[in-house]
């Protein structure tokens, strides 16, 4: 049984450790603490925002949000690392946090931004009115953060 987040989270305290583990492990380990915080079912599960719209977390997105880019063979143990922090900064229980409608290429996405930590969460849009779906999240440097913010279009509170 899952237990209840409290009303506010100080993520440093969900900071996973990866010590002493190689890749192959590290990706093991990822897959399974994914399923377990983010899918209800085999292949996905839905989550509510901070404010009260659905997310959905697929088992197929696990590899683009966690895994280097540009070919995503090779896990990113900072994003796995940092993996606790999504559902309370998306749920709005984490502190100095925002949300923005940011448009990227003509598709409006949200970014969730926890600036003391450097650290986004993206959602994309479902093509249901009110449901994003979970794309990724990482560190970003304060320069990518600004960069992210240059076509922002509304804030979300």
């Amino acid at each position: 049984m899952k237990q209840e987040l409290p009303k506010t989270v100080n993520l440093n305290h969900l900071l996973m450790s990866l010590i002493g583990l190689n890749d192959i492990q590290v990706e093991e380990f990822a897959e399974q603490q994914y399923k377990e915080l983010f899918l209800k079912t085999k292949y996905s599960g839905n989550h509510t925002t901070h404010d009260g719209q659905q997310v959905s977390f697929a088992l197929e997105r696990f590899r683009h949000a966690f895994f280097k880019s540009p070919k995503k063979n090779e896990i990113e143990k900072s994003r796995v690392e940092r993996m606790k922090w999504i559902l309370p900064i998306i749920q709005g229980k984490a502190l100095n946090y925002t949300c923005w409608l940011i448009n990227d290429r003509g598709v409006i996405k949200r970014l969730y931004i926890c600036y003391p930590l450097v650290f986004v969460i993206w959602l994309e849009p479902s093509l249901e009115v009110g449901k994003w779906i979970f794309s990724s999240a990482y560190p970003a440097s304060r320069a990518k953060i600004r960069e992210y913010l240059e076509n922002r279009v509304e804030e979300i509170k």
